[in-house]
């Protein structure tokens, strides 16, 4: 059996006191940063998401051969809403908005305000 020896190894209350404060500042400094980064990630995430929509409407109104648009209430705020959008073409094929989408199944993080001709603005 081994003896335990006192005083031999391990570190005093000061030293790991001033581990810990430095750990402290460390993380005084760095998290605002961090959170600044958060913020500004979901408007650059919220950004991305308007221009596909404008992009998509768009898309959809040019491979239909279409002016206008149908089969909604002007208002889409969530994605289920984006499948009713349609687009019909001169030879009578429908486009619906949700194929020209790349958002999957993650829900809009902005309510949309899309026009008959296709505008689109956030509201």
């Amino acid at each position: 059996m081994r003896k335990i020896i006192l005083g031999g190894q391990g570190f005093t209350l000061v030293e790991l006191l001033t581990v810990i404060g430095i750990m402290a500042i460390l993380a005084a400094v760095v998290l605002p940063v961090v959170v600044g980064f958060v913020g500004s990630g979901e408007t650059e995430a919220e950004d991305t998401e308007y221009d596909a929509m404008k992009f998509a409407v768009r898309a959809m109104l040019v491979d239909a051969g279409a002016t206008n648009l149908s089969g909604f209430d002007n208002d889409v705020d969530e994605l289920a809403e984006v499948k009713n959008i349609t687009a019909t073409s001169a030879d009578g094929i429908e486009y619906s908005l949700d194929k020209y989408l790349t958002f999957g199944s993650f829900p809009l993080s902005q309510s949309y305000d899309i026009s008959e001709d296709g505008a689109v603005t956030v509201y």
